[in-house]
């Protein structure tokens, strides 16, 4: 799946992507602690639900009952795999613990917790995600709680534990990326087929670049006989005077994919640390023309692509 400068995997559940080097009596203590159904991936040819928050589920243990990927309207329903998956969260005191088992692998996460709005915000305090923030979607009704992560959203429901609790307070970094998921920026970027070209791929020059606009991708080209995939891209990306960054990315009915964090620049480098969805740190070369207002990416090996060189250029929207 190719989604705009980053190589994305799906994750089933919290922890799956997560390396894992436990003892095997630490693995045994853990999959002692999960007794959830296990549930398999569904995915659904719609765009994702709007979460609107609510009443924030305290104190107690939920179990995954759905699991669900949505590829857009009309999006192709084969293309991801089926996979089986038992979560348990344990929320304590402003925190939270995942504990999956998918693939005969059990593994286990743990996180602090924020609330804002609609707005979920997870801070990893152990395991390889240590320090790295995700702002999600979330809704809490009855004794369901409904997590949405990009365009994939999970329903627990209360096993043991207290009823409902008062909404918290907006604070910490969930509030900054309200509605939770990585910022509500809007796309307002035409819809780009991929094309691929023989000539010499351009050579990242650097550039001041134009604060708080919007740039729009219009071109999106791969360079030294890499074959297109054809498919449809529309990104919208503004990057900020205080060093933050908000990007959105569509392609053909896959919904859209929201990333944020912070960027530098160093020469002809601009580099995204991406917090939000966390996938560290992206560099770039770049150019950028200010008299036109033209903004052009340079990525070698594009997220769909072994050979070739991917670029994209933007202009910024006064």
């Amino acid at each position: 799946m190719k989604r705009a400068f980053l190589p994305i995997a799906l994750c089933t559940s919290f922890t799956a992507c997560n390396s894992d080097s436990r003892s095997p009596d630490e693995h045994a203590a853990a999959q002692a602690a999960l007794s959830g159904p296990a549930v398999s991936l569904q995915v659904v040819a719609d765009d994702p639900p709007s979460l609107s928050g609510g009443a924030v589920l305290v104190d107690g243990v939920y179990d995954l009952v759905a699991n669900k990927v949505y590829v857009g309207p009309g999006g192709d329903t084969s293309s991801v795999p089926r996979t089986l998956v038992a979560e348990r969260l344990i929320i304590d005191g402003g925190k939270i613990k995942f504990v999956a088992t998918q693939k005969g692998e059990t593994t286990s996460a743990l996180a602090s917790l924020t609330f804002c709005g609609a707005g979920l915000g997870l801070t990893f305090t152990s395991g390889p995600n240590t320090g790295m923030t995700r702002a999600l979607g979330f809704r809490a009704e009855g004794d369901e709680l409904e997590i949405l992560d990009q365009n994939q959203a999970r329903t627990y429901v209360v096993r043991t534990g207290t009823e409902m609790g008062v909404e918290q307070p907006a604070t910490g970094a969930a509030c900054k990326q309200a509605p939770g998921v990585c910022g509500g920026l809007a796309n307002i970027g035409p819809w780009v087929v991929e094309q691929s070209a023989t000539a010499d791929a351009p050579v990242g020059t650097g550039g001041a670049l134009l604060l708080d606009t919007p740039y729009v991708m219009n071109s999106d080209v791969y360079y030294n006989d890499a074959p297109p995939s054809g498919s449809r891209d529309k990104i919208t990306l503004v990057v900020h005077a205080d060093t933050t960054f908000e990007f959105v990315s569509e392609i053909d009915h896959e919904g859209a994919l929201r990333l944020s964090g912070t960027y530098t620049t160093v020469g002809n480098l601009l580099t995204f640390n991406v917090t939000c969805s966390p996938f560290g740190a992206v560099p770039l070369p770049f150019n950028y023309n200010a008299q036109r207002g033209l903004l052009q990416t340079i990525q070698t090996g594009g997220p769909n692509h072994d050979t070739g060189t991917e670029c994209m250029t933007y202009h910024a929207v006064k």
